[in-house]
């Protein structure tokens, strides 16, 4: 495997998804997958999609001060949204919100993390890199895996989740974490999802493209975002490098992994 070398502006400056890598596991394509086999009747598609990452919105909050318990609401202190559900669409939110959690042994980002932890260890083989950087490398490599040789639509689902799922998706999360739980404000729980849409409609619009003009858009991207937060100027081929290095250590066994996930939700489900 070819190992590349990143300068130090790189190193500090550019989030490849913008996520710490211990606050994260699975990318939004890999949980979309997911829930797309766990829940394969489910007709509410994009609202299913949207709920299976949608927890990561609490990562794209513009003042995380508003919302410091975000991430334990979220993920580790799993709130089980399906009781909570008045209509179709936010039964099928609900569903897909199920299938992410941190918390229980079968929820993706554990199993990710923790059980076999996937993610983490595969990060460390990306050696040279910070361990934040190298996460986030292997979450994207599995997305463009999984885009590439499984589901060509993936990409083209995850952006129509991020445009047209329902506005009851959101209802929902403000009857309880803002309404309920009194956890955080109505305008904060909003412009979190806001700049996640803006973001990942980019990253989305990306993956869906072919192969290999996939991989140099979402490098492109990357560049774009360093540029952009941190006004950077990162080499899009320097990035390129990068993703092309995680694809080379998931190729083998992403799949496997992924599967497991799969089964592991249903059986706790029956």
């Amino acid at each position: 495997m070819k190992k590349t070398t990143l300068p130090l502006l790189f190193l500090t400056g550019i989030l490849f998804l913008m996520i710490p890598y211990n606050l994260y596991a699975f990318s939004q394509a890999t949980h979309l997958y997911i829930a797309d086999h766990v829940f394969q009747d489910s007709v509410e598609k994009n609202d299913l999609y949207y709920g299976s990452f949608g927890p990561d919105i609490v990562f794209f909050m513009r003042h995380p001060e508003k919302w410091l318990s975000a991430f334990e609401d979220t993920h580790y202190d799993f709130v089980d949204l399906r009781p909570f559900a008045s209509t179709p669409a936010q039964g099928a939110f609900a569903n897909g919100w199920f299938t992410h959690n941190e918390r229980d042994s079968w929820g993706a980002d554990h199993f990710a993390h923790v059980d076999p932890g996937y993610v983490v260890n595969k990060a460390k083989e990306l050696t040279g890199l910070p361990a934040d950087f190298a996460h986030l490398a292997i979450e994207v490599a599995v997305d463009v895996m999984l885009r590439d040789n499984d589901d060509p639509q993936l990409g083209n689902k995850l952006l129509s989740a991020l445009q047209r799922h329902s506005l009851q998706d959101r209802n929902l999360l403000i009857d309880l974490f803002v309404t309920e739980e009194q956890k955080t404000d109505r305008l904060t729980l909003i412009l979190a999802q806001l700049n996640f849409r803006q973001i990942m409609v980019q990253y989305a619009r990306a993956l869906s493209l072919p192969d290999p003009d996939n991989k140099e858009a979402i490098a492109k991207w990357g560049a774009m975002l360093a540029r952009k937060l941190y006004r950077a100027n990162i080499p899009s081929s320097t990035l390129l490098n990068y993703l092309l290095d995680a694809i080379d250590l998931v190729k083998d066994d992403y799949k496997e992994t992924v599967d497991a996930a799969i089964q592991g939700m249903k059986d706790n489900l029956k």
